[in-house]
């Protein structure tokens, strides 16, 4: 059996990217050692672990976002303190400041998410996200709003099946140029 990311019944969870997943994302990312990167929402370091292991010559260029205390002792303990942000919120930094963005961000709240993490890059950067494939087909205004925006933005989105013990997830993975040259898009969040 297929399910969407929200409608998952109790006993599915995608509460880690897979690491095949975080991979693709990262090489999709087109990082280059310069960049300045940023996972919020980081969970247990998923998506973080790839970056890591791809961008070893320039891990001090990664930055890491958790509110959740647990989750953050454990990202202390896989990466160190200085890759962990002061502020745990990613909803509370300040604007245009990263390169790249690789987020698997809580869906419930995805689309607050991903205009925030648009607002944090700066004019050429790219923001990578796995979501869910509901705020492609809804129409629920929330959602037919957040596609008219997508449409304003540089954005192509890959379908992604993943699977969950007997079960899959349908996802959709969107990668978001941040192109200088393009009118600013409205990203009210």
């Amino acid at each position: 059996m297929s399910y969407d990311l929200l409608n998952l019944p109790p006993k599915l969870e995608l509460s880690e990217t897979p690491k095949l997943v975080a991979d693709h994302m990262v090489d999709l990312a087109d990082i280059f050692p310069h960049h300045l990167v940023l996972e919020p929402s980081a969970g247990k370091g998923g998506i973080a672990q790839s970056l890591f292991y791809r961008l070893s010559d320039s891990s001090h260029n990664i930055f890491l976002c958790e509110m959740n205390i647990n989750n953050q002792t454990v990202l202390r303990n896989r990466f160190g303190d200085k890759h962990l942000l002061e502020t745990p919120n990613c909803l509370h930094l300040t604007d245009n400041q990263f390169d790249r963005i690789i987020m698997n961000p809580p869906w419930k709240h995805e689309i607050v998410h991903i205009k925030k993490a648009y607002n944090l890059l700066k004019d050429g950067g790219k923001l990578v996200a796995l979501t869910h494939t509901t705020s492609q087909t809804s129409y629920v205004p929330s959602y037919v709003q957040y596609r008219q925006w997508l449409e304003s933005v540089d954005y192509k989105k890959e379908p992604l099946t993943i699977p969950c013990g007997d079960d899959t997830l349908n996802a959709l993975i969107l990668v978001i140029d941040k192109d200088a040259r393009r009118p600013k898009a409205k990203t009210q969040v």
